[in-house]
């Protein structure tokens, strides 16, 4: 099956403001692959608790919504684009196409040029538990 993709940043609609800087980074370093201690700094919180909050606040793990955020930005540039998977997955900082089609085929149901081939359809991206 494959999936549109609705970006939201909360599914509860209200990110507390301690989360902020380490959502502002993920959002504007789509490049990086920030890691919970580095996140957890920006935030001045400790990593267990950085962890515990964004889950609660975000309804998944820090690592599942860096990857959904990146699937969802690899979904915008496939259908607006004509770059490789290979530039796509570069670009989001995923060293290892191979490993970059695997995540996307995990939120999306199919691989990325199948879905480029195929467009989406009407169905959200899943929510993956990591």
């Amino acid at each position: 099956m494959i999936h549109n993709i609705s970006i939201q940043t909360s599914p509860k609609n209200k990110v507390p403001e301690k989360l902020r800087p380490a959502l502002d980074y993920i959002h504007e370093n789509l490049d990086q692959v920030p890691s919970i201690e580095e996140m957890s700094r920006l935030c001045s919180l400790s990593p267990s608790y950085f962890s515990r909050t964004f889950r609660k606040a975000m309804d998944e793990s820090f690592v599942g919504y860096v990857n959904r955020i990146k699937i969802e930005r690899a979904v915008e540039m496939l259908k607006t684009g004509n770059k490789s998977v290979n530039y796509i997955a570069a670009k989001l900082g995923y060293t290892d196409a191979s490993y970059f089609i695997k995540v996307f085929k995990r939120y999306t149901g199919t691989t990325p040029l199948a879905y480029r081939r195929r467009g989406p359809v009407s169905e959200p991206l899943q929510r993956i538990a990591i």
